[in-house]
């Protein structure tokens, strides 16, 4: 319950935010509680699950979702992507595809997931070179399904299946 969806005014997804922001929002009334927990944060608050703003903002990202290793490691589940293997946050690594010594860039088209020892085997190489597979080509990913593949990792899905939302 340590993260909460927070919702445009439209009801489409911004993404997610701390219970203490929440609450902030909330008490300022710059946002409504669209679901409730069970979990009583004072004797006339439950803790929210679901909030919607109350003025609609623009997307945080017009055009595209921004290059960083956690959304990388959002966008592959963090899976490492030679080997298939779901890593905990801290034993995530990137793997560029094409190596930096080779020209890749920081770029979500050459960017994976990968667990140390599959990184440590590839090394400075290309995955053929290395006799290493790709389990999926990494892609770009568009805004509205980077946020659902954020609120899955964070297992919030099942709440906006429930709102009809998802």
């Amino acid at each position: 319950m340590e993260r909460i969806i927070v919702l445009n005014a439209d009801y489409s997804i911004l993404g997610t935010t701390t219970l203490k922001r929440a609450i902030r929002l909330l008490v300022k009334e710059k946002a409504v509680s669209v679901k409730d927990s069970a979990f009583r944060i004072h004797k006339d608050m439950l803790a929210p699950l679901v909030i919607r703003l109350i003025k609609a903002i623009r997307n945080l990202w017009r055009i595209k979702v921004p290059w960083s290793k956690s959304n990388i490691f959002v966008r592959d589940n963090f899976t490492c992507q030679y080997c298939g293997v779901k890593l905990g946050k801290r034993q995530c690594t990137v793997d560029h595809v094409i190596p930096k010594s080779r020209g890749g860039k920081n770029k979500f088209d050459n960017v994976v997931c990968s667990c140390f020892a599959c990184n440590n085997k590839k090394g400075d190489r290309l995955p053929s070179e290395a006799g290493m597979t790709l389990k999926r080509k990494p892609l770009i990913p568009t805004i509205m399904s980077f946020l659902l593949m954020k609120i899955k990792a964070e297992g919030l899905e099942g709440i906006l299946k429930e709102l009809d939302i998802y």
